[in-house]
């Protein structure tokens, strides 16, 4: 009853048939919520409270449109009404955003404690923080997901399993911080874009890189291939050149530590530190060759297929 006062208090009704409280789980009746610029369609809010620790405590909500899109609102900690106001505090305007290209759905969570006793639970700062989002463009759909380690992985996927047809450049030409495409499946590719800063920041930066994909998206899969290295020729280029990165680091530590071993003194004390030092230097090779891929690119040109998706 002492978790539940806060949502009775503000209009919520528990459904009891959804409920399961011995494995603390409460689901509340779901109600229509109306927003500023809906265009016609309609939410309907879920609520739901669950345990999954005696110390902690998850609210969800969940935003399902008419149109199918649906997304979640969830936040964590041990304070049930604090929790209620973050996930009221997420405007669904915010959650279901329109753009000029079309509609992109977010989904966020976030963290609020109480006690400072339970910051182990701390794995993630406090939000909201956008985990996901979703743009439906036709032919294909781009989903983003947020990942440890600062990146937020983006992927295009054609519908009805089509094969998807696109550059490892299609998404890279935005900017340099977005990552080459890596293939998934013949419909599916998959790339990244990173970015650093608090969550507030990173998820502001985030919500408007989003939207800037999704409207290049749109507008190059409204065009035909061959217009695409026209107007992403400099792109491109720089593109093609950062994914050289890997090659240059190699280049660069190999003549480094040539030139280590035949300039510096013959001491163990010398010897040892190189062989400290060269540790670091393959694991920073791995990482940026897991970031830009081994094989070098060719020469970006005019794309030969005649259509994305076939």
């Amino acid at each position: 009853m002492e978790l539940v006062a806060p949502f009775s208090a503000r209009g919520y009704r528990m459904d009891m048939a959804a409920s399961d409280r011995g494995r603390g789980r409460m689901v509340f009746h779901a109600v229509e919520v109306s927003t500023a610029d809906d265009r016609g369609l309609v939410l309907r809010s879920v609520m739901r409270l669950e345990r999954p620790h005696r110390l902690k405590l998850r609210v969800v909500r969940s935003l399902e449109s008419t149109a199918g899109p649906t997304a979640t609102m969830i936040a964590e900690g041990d304070d049930v009404e604090a929790l209620l106001t973050a996930v009221e505090a997420v405007d669904p305007e915010r959650q279901f955003h329109f753009t000029p290209a079309g509609l992109v759905t977010r989904s966020y969570r976030s963290e609020s404690w109480r006690s400072a006793s339970h910051a182990r639970f701390r794995r993630r700062p406090v939000g909201p923080r956008l985990v996901r989002a979703e743009a439906r463009l036709e032919p294909v759909t781009l989903t983003g997901q947020d990942t440890e380690g600062g990146t937020f992985e983006l992927r295009l996927e054609a519908s009805e399993a089509r094969a998807l047809d696109v550059p490892w450049d299609f998404l890279a030409v935005l900017g340099w911080r977005w990552r080459p495409l890596r293939w998934l499946s013949a419909s599916a590719r998959a790339g990244s874009v990173w970015l650093s800063g608090g969550p507030a920041t990173r998820t502001h930066r985030l919500e408007t890189l989003v939207d800037h994909a999704v409207a290049h998206v749109a507008a190059t899969l409204s065009a035909p291939p061959a217009d695409f290295h026209a107007r992403h020729r400099r792109a491109r280029w720089r593109a093609a050149l950062q994914r050289l990165a890997p090659w240059v680091y190699l280049v660069t530590v190999t003549l480094g530590f040539t030139a280590a071993v035949w300039l510096l003194p013959k001491r163990p004390a010398v010897h040892m530190l190189m062989q400290l030092l060269s540790l670091p230097a393959i694991g920073g090779f791995f990482l940026i060759t897991r970031v830009y891929g081994l094989q070098p690119p060719g020469p970006p040109g005019p794309l030969g297929q005649r259509s994305w998706v076939s």
